[in-house]
């Protein structure tokens, strides 16, 4: 459950009939919608979904629509101006040393190829040690589209500038998380998926999507078999190592 205190833009007048406080309210928030990236919005949902689906912190996000097109508006940015803080060191250094919660960040960026998990796209409030994670929207179907995805079906997926790369000591927490991700049932991928074409995705897209992703949640242990010590280079496995029993790929 999302627990984002969201800041009120305005009270309207009470509403219902007297035997509980009721008002009418208005959350003041941000719609974007990328001028270079089609898929901005698409991806942005669909990322959402799959991200909730595995209990990760990200603000939950609406569909507007002005002048005939869609946009996005994560609903924990309530001020014009304002926006969450990007992550400072001492920050990741607080996320990091949730070991099971980074394991299960990396592995999702892994999944839906998130490239853009840098200091402003994860945040720590420190008076409530709460986590964000936000901006997926160049995540998964990159502007070259269906291109892109062929082209990282058996990379890790996460880009060499990844936040949380250098602060990863252990993958121990992988197997727990991988059976989170085998565990979203196969007709919640599709219908985010097709979530995800009504505001952007190609149609003729969806099919592939979807066994992308399915296929791509099967393959997870056998790439980070395959990449994981390039990828994170403090990482110290010891006798730790979830990945004894795979064989990576040359």
């Amino acid at each position: 459950m999302d627990t984002t205190r969201y800041k009120i833009w305005r009270w309207l007048e009470p509403t219902g009939d007297g035997s509980s406080d009721q008002y009418n309210v208005a959350i003041l928030t941000k719609a974007k919608r990328s001028k270079i990236n089609q898929y901005e919005v698409a991806n942005e949902l669909l990322c959402l979904r799959l991200g909730l689906a595995l209990g990760l912190p990200i603000p939950l996000g609406v569909i507007l629509e002005r002048d005939r097109k869609v946009y996005y508006a994560s609903l924990h940015v309530a001020v014009a101006g304002e926006k969450l803080p990007p992550a400072t060191e001492e920050d990741l250094d607080a996320i990091a040393a949730n070991e099971s919660l980074t394991c299960g960040i990396v592995m999702f960026d892994s999944w839906i190829l998130n490239e853009d998990r840098h200091h402003g796209n994860i945040s720590y409030i420190e008076e409530t040690r709460q986590i964000f994670l936000i901006d997926h929207g160049n995540a998964f179907m990159d502007r070259a589209g269906h291109a892109f995805l062929e082209k990282q079906k058996d990379q890790l997926g996460i880009g060499e500038g990844h936040c949380l790369a250098e602060r990863v000591k252990t993958l121990c927490a992988f197997e727990e998380w991988h059976k989170n991700i085998m565990g979203i049932p196969e007709s919640y991928i599709k219908d985010s998926v097709d979530l995800a074409v009504a505001v952007g995705l190609p149609e003729d897209e969806a099919s592939f999507c979807v066994q992308f992703l399915l296929d791509r949640r099967s393959r997870l242990p056998t790439i980070f078999a395959s990449h994981r010590k390039e990828a994170f280079p403090n990482l110290d496995e010891g006798l730790l190592d979830p990945f004894s029993s795979i064989t990576a790929k040359d």
